[in-house]
């Protein structure tokens, strides 16, 4: 079954305040997605990202195909990007400020300056909202999780018309091939998500898929199995996938907040951990292999759980 969603909102200039802050708490134990108001990313950006995130995509294949991200060099244009062993049904560009693992930028100054501008006005944000989430729980996030250099990236997501269905898919479909993304949980911190205004994303809450509402004006934030996996299963990271249609094209672009290659993630709270020590680098490792060939079950935290 597929209902709308009103997801919770979270005032994002009120989190230094104790009620917000339980709100978030809340939130975070029961669905692990809401909605963010008041981040503070201006009106102007918001509009120059997405008019840059249009005319990206809709360039020529073979201008998109020169900007190709490969397993060495991750960061770039793709087009057969697989989630649960299924084909995605979208292009995506992924982006990244670290210095290890440069992006293959197109020749384009402005839209390298708009993107790098959202990218770090993202990670302002998240890095605020995550240090809230520790705070909620009386926990002190550790640098030490996101140095000498934290792994996040821009992702810009295009869900273009998919002509071979006969109708666009609205309700509860077991087919994975009927979804521009199968249902998975994100690998990081926690994730960020600019919509346009088409809605397409889902989250399983409930027993149900619930359709999320696009709203350009604020985030949509889902938290992510290694938060999961620092709280000891009190937050969750939830299951979500996004429709494919062959009515309405979609944009959206999520900023992945995730720890340091070297990090070790474990369990912060409670006496009985309910994870072994997860090493983040080798995990998004065997994660990223599965964007590029069916490699089998995918790895997941709960390869990772004490049974």
């Amino acid at each position: 079954m597929k209902t709308k969603l009103n997801p919770a909102s979270i005032d994002f200039i009120r989190l230094g305040e104790p009620k917000e802050l339980m709100r978030l708490k809340e939130v975070c134990e029961n669905q692990g997605f809401f909605s963010l108001s008041n981040h503070g990313i201006s009106q102007q950006l918001r509009h120059e990202f997405l008019e840059q995130t249009t005319a990206f995509f809709t360039q020529s294949m073979a201008d998109k195909l020169a900007l190709e991200r490969t397993e060495s060099n991750p960061f770039g244009f793709y087009n057969k990007e697989l989630t649960k062993n299924q084909l995605d049904r979208k292009e995506v560009f992924d982006m990244s400020l670290s210095t290890t693992t440069p992006t293959t930028w197109p020749n384009d100054e402005q839209f390298v300056t708009t993107m790098t501008d959202w990218h770090k006005a993202c990670e302002v944000v998240a890095m605020t909202l995550l240090k809230a989430i520790f705070d909620s729980l009386h926990l002190e996030a550790e640098s030490a999780f996101f140095q000498p250099e934290h792994t996040s990236f821009l992702r810009l997501n295009y869900y273009p018309l998919d002509p071979t269905l006969e109708t666009s898919v609205t309700s509860e479909d077991s087919r994975n091939d009927q979804f521009g993304v199968s249902h998975h949980t994100d690998a990081g911190a926690l994730t960020l998500l600019q919509q346009d205004q088409t809605p397409g994303l889902q989250f399983y809450s409930g027993g149900k898929w619930h359709t999320a509402p696009a709203n350009p004006e604020m985030l949509m934030v889902n938290l992510g199995d290694m938060l999961q996996v620092w709280t000891n299963d009190q937050f969750i990271a939830p299951l979500h996938r996004v429709l494919a249609s062959h009515q309405r094209v979609r944009f959206s672009a999520p900023y992945f907040l995730n720890p340091a290659s070297s990090c070790d993630c474990k369990p912060l709270l409670g006496t009985e951990p309910h994870y072994r020590t997860i090493n983040w680098g080798e995990f998004r490792g065997h994660r990223a292999l599965g964007d590029y060939a069916d490699v089998g079950e995918e790895v997941q935290i709960d390869h990772y759980r004490i049974n």
